[in-house]
């Protein structure tokens, strides 16, 4: 299937909020649920997914969770359903999209080509709420001049390598890009000339994860990368001037206090 290129219409100034990387199953439940309250005290208007929202393990093709042969349904609807708050929460504001990730998509294929499915699709095996939009693999979301991807199409090896958000700005030199799928941040900034000469503001942001880095660690190592792995989401705020979408990009840090508990702020409130 060919990827889609979503451009979604505002008629005012919202707020979204891009999360990538939970791996529902293997997710980081506090964490999840610190993101949860900030997009919450923050009024979020709509959320996006963007890929590996739920780990979709017993059909990965990491080693160490291959089940090639059948789905292991028990396990997925428990994984499914161990996540079933944060897409109920997805589903509460209009407009939330969902994009199949990497992880997603082995389980989407492995649907396809079992009879006994009867050609339900990944949105309906895996109950997703009728209020949520669900994207393929590879599929784009464009406002403006912003677009906002998984990132498997980008970096298929889940690398990303050194500096993959400046690397991100040579590829799209005309656009600021959002990826996740790297399971950790980087951020690169540049400005580029037209033929009016106008300075243009482009900017490259990879998202970090919300996952259990300890359920991780069976397949890519305690620190995986020299980056290692960090922890946050993206709110972007969708505002218009002289009648086009612009957009502020405001990533939230999520740390741990001395008991390990996961911390985030927002406009000087503390949430854990």
């Amino acid at each position: 299937m060919k990827h889609v290129v979503k451009r979604p219409k505002f008629d005012r100034d919202v707020l979204l909020a891009f999360i990538s990387d939970t791996h529902g199953g293997i997710h980081d439940d506090p964490a999840c649920r610190v993101a949860a309250s900030v997009c919450e005290a923050a009024g979020v208007d709509a959320i996006y997914g963007v890929g590996d929202i739920l780990d979709c393990g017993v059909s990965s093709r990491h080693p160490s969770k291959a089940k090639k042969s059948a789905i292991d349904w028990g396990t997925q609807k428990k994984e499914r359903d161990s996540f079933d708050w944060f897409l109920k929460w997805m589903a509460t504001r209009p407009g939330s999209i969902y994009v199949l990730g990497n992880h997603e998509a082995w389980l989407a294929n492995a649907i396809e080509e079992d009879p006994k499915f009867c050609h339900m699709d990944f949105a309906e095996v895996m109950r997703i709420p009728s209020g949520i939009e669900v994207l393929p693999q590879y599929s784009r979301i464009r406002i403006g001049s912003l677009v906002m991807e998984h990132g498997d199409a980008i970096f298929p090896k889940s690398g990303g390598g050194a500096n993959p958000a400046y690397r991100l700005l040579d590829l799209f030199p005309d656009q600021s890009t959002i990826i996740g799928h790297l399971h950790h941040a980087d951020s690169s900034f540049r400005t580029t000339y037209g033929e009016d000469e106008v300075p243009r503001f482009r900017r490259g942001e990879v998202n970090g994860h919300l996952s259990d880095i300890e359920k991780h660690i069976d397949y890519a190592g305690r620190q995986p990368g020299k980056a290692g792995w960090q922890q946050r989401f993206i709110l972007v705020r969708i505002w218009h001037f002289a009648g086009k979408p612009r957009f502020t990009i405001m990533p939230v840090d999520i740390w741990r206090d001395p008991k390990n508990r996961p911390t985030a702020e927002w406009e000087g409130r503390v949430i854990q």
